[in-house]
């Protein structure tokens, strides 16, 4: 434990674990627990959503992406405010800026913007790239994939 805890390890899972635990573990580690707000499949949903766009895992961008739409998904009313709001709330938690957090959240989505290939943009995203994926906002892109998410959640 004592080689973990030098390694700035938090948490160790031991296989077999429930998907319940990782999730909730993954909450803690964001610091903000977002598996209060909207529900672990939905958390999975999230982040398998973004791993698919590419949006790498380990970078903050993901982080704060991953918060910002379980917030919206948590409450809908979200959508009709600005993002710099979802930013103030996302920065409280990280203990960070609204522009770190917007400046990481941009740096995630052109990641993603690159990394992914055109037929998972359309899957994912639908009619929004149509219009340009490069020209895309912080904002549509936010909101286009909690739609997503919020759409698989329906089924």
């Amino acid at each position: 434990a004592s080689v973990a805890n030098q390694l700035g390890i938090r948490y160790l899972l031991v296989k077999p674990f429930d998907k319940s635990l990782l999730v909730e573990r993954m909450a803690e580690l964001t610091c903000l627990n977002t598996s209060a707000i909207v529900n672990d499949s939905v958390q999975l949903k999230i982040s398998k959503t973004l791993c698919e766009l590419g949006v790498p895992a380990h970078i903050k961008g993901f982080q704060y992406l991953h918060a910002v739409i379980s917030l919206i998904i948590a409450d809908e009313d979200l959508i009709n405010t600005i993002a710099k709001d979802w930013y103030r709330q996302v920065a409280k938690a990280f203990d960070t800026t609204p522009s770190r957090v917007d400046r990481a959240i941009q740096h995630a989505k052109e990641t993603a913007l690159e990394r992914s290939n055109p037929d998972t943009l359309q899957k994912l995203l639908g009619d929004t790239v149509r219009a340009g994926a490069q020209k895309l906002g912080n904002r549509e892109f936010i909101l286009a994939v909690a739609n997503y998410v919020r759409h698989q959640t329906d089924d």
